[in-house]
């Protein structure tokens, strides 16, 4: 989630890009994705509407695919997975999501390369990891593939382990299919009452209940601690809120989970830029313009940087 999503002056905007937004707000993606592409069509509204659109398309077509993962309609969801990642490349959970898709249709070269994908922007991506390791298995690379379910439990200690030891045991006698099951159980464990929790947080914050709303994602974080996604949305919730100093701490966690995370990152950055540390500020615009050279949120706010300075 973008700090400056929704936090930017509204003159000049896209009619198409605020009913996208209202599309997407109401859970109707196909309609938003129409609204965002005409948006981005039109180049009306200059560089900064155009970037959210553009993040609001991937987040659309996302969103989309995650109503579509059932087997039916997997094509589907892999068609604006897809179409997401073109979009936006850097998004660890894209490339995770298409792994899924594909492990889900037994294509396990395809699922190991999202996966690996998804572990090059995140090391640190418990979850990717494991499925990795249930595809590497899958695939008969099986003593790979425990042992990057071990790691991913050293990696976040939500995972229970116990889950790893039953497959360890089930691979001495044989049984593939257990080793499989358990592992999966270990997937399905992990994040279910953490994601019910961020859902909620998400639907409050778009209802500028904000209070509540972190307070729903204190709860996601609880069970999921190491959630970079969760302790953004987290920062940017408080950052609403005016809560500035609280945002900025859940901002550095994100990043010390994935100092990859462009988001988070420049969310930092506009964090610190609105409390007073202008030179803190200019160091995290440029360390996102070399992650992302094509940043233009970060290029601006980099300019206003060097002319407070000036």
């Amino acid at each position: 989630m973008p700090l400056w999503g929704r936090m930017f002056n509204r003159s000049g905007r896209s009619q198409h890009y605020d009913r996208g937004i209202r599309l997407f707000d109401q859970g109707l993606y196909e309609q938003a994705i129409d609204e965002f592409k005409q948006a981005l069509s039109e180049a009306r509204g200059g560089a900064l509407v155009e970037r959210l659109a553009r993040f609001y398309l991937a987040e659309s077509y996302s969103a989309l695919a995650q109503s579509q993962m059932t087997r039916p309609a997997t094509s589907r969801a892999i068609e604006n997975l897809q179409a997401a990642i073109a979009i936006s490349p850097n998004y660890a959970d894209l490339h995770y999501h298409l792994g899924v898709a594909y492990l889900n249709r037994s294509q396990m070269d395809d699922a190991l390369d999202c996966f690996r994908n998804a572990l090059e922007i995140n090391p640190a991506y418990a979850r990717a990891l494991l499925q990795y390791g249930i595809a590497l298995y899958l695939k008969g690379s099986y003593e790979e593939g425990l042992q990057a379910a071990e790691q991913a439990a050293d990696l976040d200690p939500v995972l229970p382990r116990k889950f790893v030891e039953d497959a360890r045991r089930a691979d001495a006698e044989n049984d593939r299919d257990g080793v499989v099951a358990r592992l999966r159980r270990m997937v399905e464990s992990e994040g279910d009452e953490a994601m019910y929790h961020a859902r909620l947080a998400l639907d409050l914050f778009r209802r500028g209940m904000l209070t509540e709303a972190i307070e729903e994602y204190r709860q996601a974080l609880e069970i999921a601690p190491n959630y970079a996604d969760l302790r953004n949305q987290l920062g940017v919730t408080l950052y609403a809120a005016g809560r500035d100093e609280e945002a900025i701490v859940e901002f550095n966690h994100a990043l010390s989970i994935n100092p990859r995370y462009v988001e988070a990152r420049l969310n930092h950055g506009l964090a610190l830029q609105r409390q007073g540390f202008p030179a803190q500020a200019h160091a995290e615009f440029c360390h996102v313009l070399e992650l992302d050279p094509d940043n233009q949120m970060a290029a601006e706010a980099l300019n206003q940087t060097r002319a407070a300075a000036a």
